[in-house]
């Protein structure tokens, strides 16, 4: 339906298929970035002795691009690395982008629901201040987790495609985008990014070889907004 590659590889087969590595691989690098944003605006908030160093730090961390702070490492690593540490590697830089976006809006959060009533009461009735902390905030942050966990999903999978613009991808090595050389080994395993990055090098021979796994990133990354704006709207 969607043609075949320069393998004769059936493309839908292969972006269904991918869908699982490329979806689970993001869904993971989201869950993480969102994890490090949470606990370090939480204790920046709630400790007001961390707070300096904290947003210092992460001031600090998002003044980089994105692209930029990934594209550098996974480079080197993915031309010195076998096919599982180079998933390793982009599993822990992903995780590493972005979080300082949800680290401000959970301060700003937690920092709103230090002077309401359930707060002082918990105060009030004896609970040390870390406890409240865990027991009673943290809870109360479940709608804001969701939308970030949604938009980092779509950020993460807008940073694994613009890699693969510029022939970087998970498990494999780096493509040269413009003269087509390989300077480390094509996965053979179907992902998107993959997909995206061999498409991009071959997309004189078929453009669907391009455009099929660039719909496929579009698509993806249209519904994880669409889904986080729609959270956003139920929790106001």
């Amino acid at each position: 339906m969607l043609g075949s590659d320069s393998l004769r590889r059936d493309m839908l087969s292969r972006l269904i298929y991918g869908s699982r590595y490329t979806l689970l691989f993001c869904g993971i690098a989201a869950m993480l970035r969102v994890l490090i944003g949470l606990v370090l605006g939480g204790l920046a908030a709630w400790y007001r002795s961390l707070a300096w160093f904290i947003n210092t730090f992460s001031g600090a961390f998002s003044a980089v691009p994105s692209l930029m702070f990934a594209l550098i490492p996974l480079a080197v690593i993915n031309l010195r690395s076998t096919p599982d540490q180079s998933v390793i590697a982009f599993l822990i830089v992903l995780s590493l982008t972005g979080w300082s976006e949800t680290a401000v809006r959970t301060q700003l959060a937690v920092e709103g629901l230090r002077g309401t009533a359930f707060v002082e009461a918990a105060y009030a009735v004896g609970l040390p201040h870390a406890s409240v902390f865990w027991r009673h905030v943290l809870p109360n942050l479940r709608d804001l987790v969701l939308i970030e966990a949604a938009y980092a999903m779509g950020a993460t999978l807008l940073l694994l495609a613009e890699l693969a613009f510029l022939g970087v991808f998970v498990g494999g090595g780096i493509v040269d985008s413009m003269t087509g050389n390989a300077f480390a080994p094509e996965t053979i395993t179907a992902e998107w990014g993959n997909m995206l990055a061999v498409g991009f090098r071959e997309r004189r021979a078929g453009g669907w070889l391009f455009f099929e796994p660039l719909l496929a990133f579009i698509f993806a990354i249209l519904a994880c907004n669409l889904l986080a704006e729609g959270l956003r709207r139920r929790a106001v």
